[in-house]
């Protein structure tokens, strides 16, 4: 919790530091000059990129990427998210070694609790994130930013926590029935997630950039979710079909030796 906590203090610490520092009109005056900066900064990134995904070449493409990636996690961006990561990673650990992920017949009472809270925190967090959050400006640390980033924060945390909790409280119900839950043919796929993710991510992108068929902009969101959400579906029962003729995914299966140094077997 204090890794997930220190971005959130650290964004706060400056905020406040900037807001009575912005009581100087120099001082004010300076920073609304390299807010500009950054913005137009940022805004040809932008440009650039969506250039390059729509008509560039895997090189230009990757180019944009990194630029992309040095704008979000360059100047201190890492700083952020890296400790957030860790935070979490971190609280996934502690739970699967308390059996919190596999013993969902036994703990009834701290699913419910999950849930709960969960629900209680995350969604009147996204909420207002959704409805309000979209326009604040995130590269400046202001009050107003601050308080978006910490609501976001929360959201993202208590939303997971339930998510968790209606599929562990959802098997539960099954289990102590003795009859299989549709939940279950999702464990094929989640077996194979590294192997899905990578796959999701050749097969649209081989789609939308300029180096393939070039759709990029051609559709809007919710097509491209629904597009997605279909691969997704197709991926389940392959999932399913691979996993009765191979221990692992190819890409786990590689990610496995790397780890351990050895070969697996595979079949």
């Amino acid at each position: 919790m204090a890794f997930f906590l220190l971005p959130v203090l650290m964004f706060w610490l400056g905020a406040v530091s900037l807001h009575f520092a912005m009581q100087s009109p120099e001082f004010a005056q300076g920073v609304m000059a390299d807010q500009e900066q950054m913005q137009q900064t940022a805004n040809a990134v932008i440009a650039s990129a969506e250039q390059a995904y729509a008509t560039g070449s895997y090189a230009d493409v990757l180019q944009a990427r990194q630029a992309e990636l040095m704008m979000i996690y360059g100047g201190g961006g890492a700083i952020f998210f890296l400790p957030t990561i860790l935070g979490i990673f971190l609280i996934g650990a502690s739970f699967a070694r308390n059996g919190i992920f596999t013993s969902f017949d036994k703990r009834p009472t701290a699913y419910k609790q999950l849930l709960r809270w969960g629900l209680i925190l995350g969604l009147p967090s996204a909420l207002y994130v959704g409805f309000y959050g979209t326009d604040v400006e995130m590269m400046i640390p202001t009050l107003e930013s601050a308080l978006g980033y910490t609501i976001m924060q929360i959201a993202n945390f208590g939303l997971c926590f339930a998510y968790m909790a209606i599929i562990a409280l959802a098997m539960r119900g099954a289990y102590r029935a003795k009859r299989e839950h549709w939940l279950q043919n999702l464990a094929p796929a989640g077996r194979m997630a590294l192997t899905n993710y990578l796959t999701h991510s050749i097969v649209f992108t081989t789609l939308f950039y300029g180096y393939g068929l070039s759709l990029y902009g051609e559709y809007g969101r919710a097509t491209a979710t629904a597009m997605a959400i279909v691969l997704w579906l197709l991926q389940i029962p392959f999932s399913k079909w691979w996993l009765s003729r191979f221990k692992y995914g190819p890409c786990e299966w590689l990610w496995r030796c790397a780890t351990y140094g050895k070969f697996f077997a595979f079949k």
